[in-house]
């Protein structure tokens, strides 16, 4: 039998000082620019697999049929 493990959450409220507060901002902003910038490029990387995965299926059941009516 596996033991249920405890975890301790804090909660602290900040008051940073304008100079601070700027800092922060810029994290935030550095943060979200970065994470939609990976996510952007896996969605476009994504969507090449998918499009390589539909275009090879294609040409495989061109090739069947043009075999199945009289190709090479």
């Amino acid at each position: 039998m596996e033991t249920a493990r405890i975890f301790k959450t804090y909660k602290f409220r900040l008051y940073p000082t304008d100079e601070q507060a700027a800092r922060l901002d810029q994290w935030f902003a550095s943060g979200r620019w970065i994470y939609k910038g990976i996510t952007n490029t896996l969605m476009a990387h994504m969507a090449c697999l998918s499009m390589h995965s539909h275009l090879k299926r294609i040409l495989s059941r061109s090739r069947s049929f043009i075999r199945a009516n009289g190709g090479n």
